[in-house]
């Protein structure tokens, strides 16, 4: 069923921090909440603490106190547990209480990561980066024609989403067709432009399909509003 598991209380709840700001108020306030979730601590019940504080830290994201106590918390329940999927996320959380939001020392965009993509996944990598509102008015086809797969790949852009099929013709509707190995493929992505790329139709397709896809930055916060 998704997120809603037919419980109506939870059809249309407040966002995280106008929550946060209720809960703690029906607490009776910040410094009360958070001596209702240090009880909850000691009596071992650290699920629940994280509950607590967590709503502390969204209410108040400027207290100190909150977060160092959320902190502890969440390092204990990481050493608790033997899943190394939730030790990390209980680790970065208390991080990033600690250390504020921090950029990752690695990159995903690589070019030796592109190279080992498949262009069904290169094309899905592009999709998850259109700027929906910013596409909404565009409606463009382009097909990618790869010889040495033998393979047409038919991208539509509409309503703010990008789509494709694959096939072993060209398609009636595409506006532009480029004629390319995987190798050229990558160079265009990686912004090397056209170069010895073969083109048939209105190459400004391109440039439209381009100037709506954006680049997602990882130093997002996880535990913090």
């Amino acid at each position: 069923m998704g997120w809603f598991d037919g419980n109506p209380a939870h059809v249309w709840e407040h966002p995280p921090v106008a929550e946060a700001e209720r809960y703690v108020k029906a607490l009776g306030g910040l410094s009360a909440a958070v001596s209702k979730a240090r009880g909850f601590v000691r009596e071992g019940d650290l699920r629940f603490a994280v509950t607590l504080l967590n709503h502390c830290v969204f209410a108040e994201p400027g207290a100190e106190g909150p977060k160092r106590l959320l902190a502890q918390v969440y390092e204990r329940l990481a050493y608790a547990t033997e899943n190394a999927v939730w030790r990390n996320f209980y680790l970065t959380g208390a991080m990033e209480l600690r250390e504020g939001v921090k950029a990752p020392s690695t990159a995903s965009d690589r070019a030796d990561v592109r190279a080992a993509l498949s262009v069904d996944q290169l094309i899905d990598a592009m999709s998850v980066r259109v700027n929906g509102p910013a596409a909404w008015g565009l409606d463009l086809a382009v097909d990618w024609y790869l010889p040495g797969q033998g393979r047409y790949w038919h991208l539509r852009l509409k309503n703010g989403v990008l789509t494709y099929t694959v096939g072993a013709k060209a398609s009636s509707s595409a506006g532009l067709t480029l004629t390319m190995s995987k190798v050229e493929l990558l160079q265009l992505l990686a912004g090397k432009g056209l170069g010895a790329i073969e083109t048939s139709g209105d190459t400004a397709l391109l440039a439209k399909l381009f100037s709506v896809l954006v680049t997602p930055t990882a130093d997002f916060n996880i535990v913090t509003p």
